[in-house]
């Protein structure tokens, strides 16, 4: 396998390991193989250092594409340190990371030239360069030249541990974290990442989240072109089930939303057939020949799986809890589901499910070099998650926030769960969600929002305390699906739902009330309700 330690190895070593297999897709008919993504990286980054660049902070905004990972790579393996910001950021807000980061260069994708247009630029004189337009090819036109004459890039030797990748957690909070990141931290993450699955060039990855997210980096971008797989690219959220058919990959990187919209479209297509009954039947069966060892699912569902494109071998799944539903549903048709756990500051994985073993509900096992510990533990085993390995952190690019979270060299997640008896991860919640009940004990919101999004009504929710009279009550705000808004009897629904959660659960965490909400809450980019 690539064992590198730096971008530049890594590069190197997938030029030589697989020169003529396609790297990166444009279009189905348009690529670039993997000798040809070394030159470029070398021919983009000549031009950069020419122009002034060397060790200054680049940045980089817009849509998946090829140029968005060739700027990357290059400013990385070569140049300085790469500064990935969300798309979905204001100007206002743009304006704002580019101060905190000292950005010197920005690259922007066709899609953002309005939202930069109004970026006030007298601010700092920093150059924008659209990545899409003629100028950015001519970039790699002139640096080809540049680099025939001058071959010293071949040369740069950048350290593994040196800061190299700048990311903000919250693109939408003037109190956002800065995490720093080295090579090695992303590097070595895709590494161990790669024992889990058994990965070639016969692989092809569908990038659809957003790449500026470490998740996806590491795991639709570096993962895969480490093993040789190629990558290709969603062209909107609208037309996954179009571009699945086009590209027809093996494995699509998730979050639970994605999950749950593709498994919305499967429902409603066996039920506009009137196939419900027929499908749930030869789940049940195939569920049952699978105890003797005999797996038919792909078979049996052939026609759904050829929806998606028909060779969906792998579906990792991470950055929020998946709902059980879609989970067992998607993996009753013969999709193989692999439930992770990991943050950006955590380059991000730190454990994922492997291809051989299965367990519901949890997040798997550590990777290799990495060490999970429970710290704090309450009377049920539940308590933080701390964490050591090498994809840990550089730290934040703020003191006191560092001294919050690391402690005698181990990383303080935030997050909450527990470990089995054989070392496997379950997420409970986030500390900082968790309620304290009248009687002193925790509640943790997100275990009572998963009994609640069992309901085919609701779409969305989000469980909170409100106190009166010092006393402190649960409160469930709701979402509902489109179809249920104006029925007559939802209100009903809801009364007879809380009622059937209220009697399965200990009375402090009863719900003792409601709120139907008109619209949707803000989410992230990943598609992550911001709770507060």
């Amino acid at each position: 396998m690539n064992n590198a330690k730096t971008f530049k190895d890594f590069l190197e070593k997938c030029y030589e390991l697989y020169p003529n297999d396609v790297a990166i897709y444009r279009n189905v008919d348009d690529y670039d193989t993997f000798e040809d993504l070394y030159n470029k990286t070398k021919y983009f980054a000549t031009y950069l250092l020419k122009k002034g660049f060397e060790n200054k902070r680049i940045a980089v905004i817009g849509k998946n594409s090829y140029n968005w990972i060739l700027t990357y790579l290059s400013v990385v393996s070569y140049v300085g340190v790469i500064v990935p910001l969300d798309k979905e950021l204001t100007p206002t807000e743009i304006e704002r990371v580019i101060k905190q980061s000292n950005v010197d260069l920005l690259f922007y994708s066709s899609d953002m030239e309005e939202k930069i247009n109004d970026v006030n630029k007298d601010f700092r004189k920093i150059k924008y360069l659209n990545m899409d337009s003629y100028d950015f090819k001519k970039i790699i036109k002139d640096g080809k030249k540049i680099y025939f004459k001058d071959k010293s890039v071949d040369e740069i030797k950048r350290s593994d541990s040196e800061l190299s990748i700048l990311l903000f957690t919250s693109g939408t909070s003037a109190k956002a974290k800065i995490v720093k990141l080295s090579q090695y931290n992303i590097i070595r993450d895709a590494y161990n990442l790669n024992f889990r699955f058994d990965l070639d060039t016969n692989d092809k990855f569908f990038s659809i989240l957003p790449l500026h997210h470490t998740y996806e980096f590491t795991c639709s971008v570096v993962t895969p072109l480490m093993s040789g797989s190629s990558v290709c690219f969603c062209s909107s959220f609208k037309n996954i089930k179009k571009d699945l058919k086009k590209y027809k990959p093996t494995v699509i990187n998730c979050v639970p939303r994605v999950l749950e919209f593709i498994t919305l479209g499967i429902k409603m297509e066996i039920k506009n057939q009137k196939k419900e009954k027929l499908v749930s039947n030869m789940i049940k069966l195939t569920d049952f020949l699978l105890k003797f060892k005999i797996n038919i699912k792909k078979k049996v569902f052939k026609s759904i799986h050829n929806e998606l494109g028909g060779n969906l071998r792998i579906i990792p799944c991470g950055a929020a809890r998946l709902e059980d539903d879609v989970f067992e549903f998607l993996m009753g048709l013969g999709f193989n589901i692999y439930q992770g756990y990991g943050l950006t500051e955590t380059s991000p994985i730190l454990t994922v499910m492997g291809i051989k073993s299965k367990r519901n509900n949890s997040v798997g096992k550590p990777l290799k070099e990495t060490q999970i510990r429970i710290v704090n533990k309450d009377k049920d085993g539940i308590g933080e998650i701390i964490a050591k390995g090498p994809q840990v952190m550089i730290g934040y690019n703020n003191k006191s926030q560092n001294e919050e979270v690391f402690k005698k060299g181990w990383f303080y997640t935030g997050d909450l769960g527990y470990l089995d008896k054989d070392g496997y991860l379950y997420i409970v919640g986030r500390i900082k969600n968790v309620i304290i009940a009248n009687n002193g004990e925790n509640i943790y919101p997100e275990e009572i929002e998963e009994r609640i999004l069992e309901y085919d009504f609701v779409k969305e929710v989000l469980v909170k305390a409100k106190e009166v009279k010092k006393e402190s009550y649960l409160v469930a705000h709701i979402v509902l699906e489109d179809e249920y808004k104006k029925k007559k009897n939802i209100e009903e629904s809801i009364k007879i739902m809380i009622d059937d959660i209220n009697n399965n659960l200990p009375i402090f965490k009863h719900i003792s009330n409601y709120v139907i909400e008109e619209q949707e809450f803000p989410k992230t980019s990943t598609l992550k309700i911001k709770r507060w």
